[in-house]
């Protein structure tokens, strides 16, 4: 579990119970709901204190403002993606990461995202591992707006919508899609008008928790225990193994170094103004 490294931010999760429905949602709309270290920590905690009150039978992440998340908080005071001196110190970092996605998919409570607005890079590895996804038609689901690593998110996207789609987003940075074509291609369990969305996610959660708990955890096992015969964890674990090797590329350098140079902004301009 991760500390709190000295941010002074208040409230970034907020946890509301409604029944037996616990909402987590993140509250840092002045940046994006960026998934912060003190933001992963506090959600990490709060699911452990969930895990065996037998009170709450369902957990819903959704996010506070204008979109679920931008993603994991790069820009960040994070003192670990500093301390990085090489490719297995980035790989162990990378994998302490994953394990928090994982944390989801193997929680002994359904966990619903709710999701609005915008949805990259990291916070879509967190939907993957979410056991249903229900979004607004109009959000946008997407990757890194610049090549900066490799094989982490993408191979996520291929567990839901197939290699060839995943190898489309993954490939042409800074894809997007709306949430109606998350729902053609699999990737979302289910897209609806904004308007209804809330009212949505509502309805199934409590559906779902009428359900007696130990039941509900043995059926999500069930579940999850074909979806690991088929490989599910294994090529989620792939990915820190990949992006870490990627991170120290010539081509990742380059791009990381134009970044430094230029800014991010106009780095981003000089990216999708090259001649190809």
């Amino acid at each position: 579990m991760y500390s709190d490294f000295g941010y002074d931010e208040k409230d970034v999760l907020l946890v509301e119970k409604v029944g037996k429905v616990a909402y987590f949602t993140f509250n840092r709309p002045q940046r994006s709901n960026a998934l912060s270290r003190q933001v992963i920590d506090q959600m990490l905690t709060e699911l452990d204190a969930l895990r065996n009150d037998d009170t709450i039978s369902v957990i819903v992440l959704k996010g506070n403002g204008k979109g679920f998340s931008a993603g994991f908080d790069v820009g960040g005071d994070d003192p670990e993606r500093k301390a990085i001196s090489g490719v297995m110190s980035d790989w162990r970092r990378l994998e302490k990461n994953m394990d928090i996605f994982l944390e989801f998919w193997k929680y002994p409570k359904p966990v619903i995202a709710q999701v609005h607005g915008y949805c990259m890079g990291g916070a879509t590895q967190l939907c993957v591992c979410c056991d249903i996804v229900i979004c607004a038609d109009d959000t946008r689901f997407g990757f890194p707006k610049m090549p900066l690593g490799g094989g982490f998110v993408g191979p996520m996207w291929a567990l839901k919508v197939g290699p060839s789609r995943a190898k489309m987003m993954d490939l042409n940075a800074g894809s997007e899609i709306n949430g109606i074509t998350a729902e053609k291609w699999n990737f979302a369990t289910k897209s609806v008008p904004l308007e209804e969305l809330e009212d949505e996610v509502k309805k199934l959660a409590k559906g779902i928790a009428r359900t007696p708990l130990d039941m509900l955890t043995m059926k999500k096992f069930a579940v999850n225990r074909i979806a690991d015969v088929q490989g599910f964890t294994n090529c989620v674990m792939f990915g820190p193994e990949w992006d870490a090797i990627l991170h120290f590329s010539d081509g990742c350098l380059a791009t990381k170094a134009k970044i430094k140079e230029l800014g991010f902004k106009e780095a981003f301009k000089w990216f999708n103004e090259q001649e190809v």
